[in-house]
């Protein structure tokens, strides 16, 4: 069973007052699920994109880590470190270690593997 982890995004639209009927300065509420946690699961630190339709999030489910970035879901990771979003949001890296082994993982992939 998947426990719904809800997030109310919100969107401020500046338009002008032909544009959609809103008036200058009107700010558009928006809500909609943008992610799921696993039964058991913990979200520890989550990031919006910067256009806001997706989220990108850290959890911790027993004593391993994964980051989910839009649908996509890491391998279990025993830490985690450093997390960097690029500006628009489609570039996402961070440190790793899984048996006593580091990686950089940028965009899904892991790089490296040190031991340390």
């Amino acid at each position: 069973m998947t426990r719904v982890f809800l997030i109310a995004a919100i969107s401020a639209i500046v338009s002008s007052p032909a544009s959609e009927g809103r008036q200058d300065g009107e700010v558009s509420l928006e809500e909609k699920l943008l992610a799921t946690l696993p039964e058991g699961a913990e979200c520890l630190w989550a990031s919006f994109s910067t256009d806001g339709k997706s989220v990108i999030y850290l959890a911790a489910q027993g004593e391993k880590r994964f980051v989910v970035v839009g649908e996509k879901r890491s391998p279990m990771y025993d830490e985690t470190r450093g997390f960097k979003v690029s500006g628009d949001g489609r570039t996402v890296c961070y440190l790793a270690t899984r048996e006593s082994r580091w990686f950089a993982v940028v965009d899904g992939k892991e790089h490296g593997g040190s031991e340390r």
